[in-house]
C-alpha cells in the first residue's frame, strides 16, 4: 500500500523538491549567472547599435509581415523608452532591454501555446478536450480514470507503474475540478522551473518521465486565441501601468497610447484576423486562469486573485504535504507573505530571475 501512494506523495511534494533545488548547483548557477548591466544613460554607440540589431532580428523571429516592419520597430522603440536598465551576458555583450526581453519571452511562450492547442483532439485526450467538450467534462475524465483502475475493456492496464500513474492523474483531475485556483497556481511553478532542470535523488529518477508526462497532460488547459492575446495584454499593461500619466513627458504615457501600442504589437506578432481591442477589467488584479503548455493564462478579477493567493498560502503554510514538517509555520508564513504578493508579480519576478539571474554586476 505504501508503494502505491509513493508517486502521489512525490507529485504533491513538488515544493519540497524546490527547497532541495534551492541549494542545488543548478539553482546556484541560475541565480548567479554572471550577468552585467548598464544604465540606459551610460550606453555607448556600439551598445545602441547592438540593441537595435537585436530588435530587428525579432522581426524575423516573430515573422512580422515586411509591410509592418517599420511600424513594429516603432512600437518597440516606444516600449524601450521606459526601461532604465540594459542587461549584458557574461561576456559583457548581447545587450538587451530588461522588460523588452520579458515581452519577447511571453510572446514565444504564447506562440508555443497556440501551436500545442492546435494538436488537442479527442484521440490524444489532452486535458483541454475535457474542459471544452460538452460531452467530455472533467467528471467524464475522472470516470475514465476510474474505469482504467478497475481495468474495463480497452482501458485495461497491467503494470503497477501504469496503475500508479492513473491514480495520480485521477487525483489531480479531482483537484482541478474542486480546487482550480490552487492547482493552476501550482502548475504555473513547473512552467518556471521545468522538471528536467530539477535535481532529483537517485532513487527518485525513475519518476521523472512519469512526472513530465503528468505535467504535459494537465498543462494543456482549454482556452481560445483571444484569451491568450488577453493574457499577453494583461502582462504588458501591468508592466507599464505605473508610467501612465496625464502629463506629457518622455518617460510617461497616456492609458490610451499604451493600449494602442499593446494592441498593435499583438496584431503584428500574431497576425490577428481583426485588431485586438480587449482590455476589459484590465485595472483589476490578475490571477492564473489556466496553463497552456508553458504559458500561464492570466485574467483580471480582484476577488479570484485574492482567493487564489489565499488557497495557495493555505497549502503552503498549513499542509505538510507541500512543506516538510520540520519547516516552522512562521517561516512558511514569512516567505509566503514576502514573495506571494500576487500571482502575476510572483510569475514575472521568477521569470526575470530565470532569464537574468538574481543579481547583476554593474559594468
Amino acid at each position: 500500500m505504501k508503494n502505491i501512494f509513493l508517486p502521489i506523495k512525490f507529485t504533491i511534494n513538488f515544493l519540497f523538491v524546490l527547497v532541495i533545488f534551492l541549494i542545488s548547483t543548478k539553482l546556484f548557477n541560475l541565480l548567479f549567472q554572471n550577468k552585467y548591466y548598464k544604465s540606459t544613460k551610460d550606453l555607448n554607440e556600439n551598445d545602441i547599435k547592438n540593441i537595435q540589431d537585436n530588435l530587428e532580428l525579432s522581426v524575423k523571429e516573430f515573422q512580422v509581415p515586411s509591410d509592418y516592419k517599420h511600424e513594429y520597430l516603432k512600437i518597440l522603440n516606444y516600449f524601450k523608452k521606459f526601461d532604465k536598465l540594459v542587461i549584458f551576458d557574461k561576456n559583457k555583450s548581447n545587450p538587451q532591454y530588461k522588460n523588452l526581453k520579458y515581452l519577447f519571452h511571453v510572446m514565444i511562450l504564447a506562440k508555443e501555446a497556440l501551436s500545442h492547442l492546435e494538436q488537442v483532439t479527442a484521440n490524444n485526450k489532452k486535458f483541454a478536450y475535457y474542459e471544452s467538450n460538452k460531452n467530455a467534462s472533467i467528471e467524464t475524465l475522472i470516470k475514465h480514470f476510474t474505469k482504467k483502475l478497475i481495468a474495463k475493456n480497452e482501458n485495461k492496464i497491467s503494470t503497477k507503474q501504469a496503475k500508479n500513474e492513473v491514480k495520480i492523474k485521477r487525483f489531480i483531475a479531482k483537484l482541478k475540478k474542486h480546487d482550480t485556483l490552487f492547482i493552476n497556481f501550482y502548475l504555473m511553478l513547473y512552467t518556471m522551473y521545468p522538471i528536467s532542470k530539477l535535481d532529483f535523488k537517485k532513487e527518485d529518477e525513475e519518476y521523472i518521465e512519469l512526472f513530465q508526462d503528468i505535467f504535459e497532460f494537465y498543462s494543456i488547459g482549454h482556452t481560445t486565441e483571444q484569451q491568450i492575446y488577453k493574457s499577453i495584454a494583461i502582462q504588458i499593461y501591468k508592466i507599464y501601468e505605473p508610467y501612465i500619466t496625464k502629463i506629457e513627458k518622455d518617460t510617461a504615457t497616456t492609458e490610451q497610447e499604451l493600449k494602442e501600442n499593446i494592441s498593435l504589437l499583438i496584431d503584428y506578432i500574431f497576425d490577428t484576423h481583426k485588431p485586438y481591442k480587449n482590455f476589459n477589467n484590465i485595472n483589476e488584479e490578475a490571477y492564473v486562469k489556466n496553463i497552456i503548455y508553458r504559458f500561464p493564462l492570466f485574467e483580471c478579477d480582484n476577488l479570484l486573485q485574492e482567493k487564489q493567493i489565499k488557497r495557495f498560502r493555505f497549502y503552503f503554510v498549513s499542509k505538510n504535504t507541500l512543506v516538510p514538517k520540520y519547516v516552522p509555520k512562521f517561516l512558511r508564513r514569512y516567505f509566503s507573505n514576502k514573495f506571494l504578493k500576487s500571482p502575476l508579480i510572483f510569475y514575472r519576478t521568477s521569470t526575470l530571475t530565470t532569464l537574468f539571474g538574481l543579481i547583476q554586476k554593474k559594468i
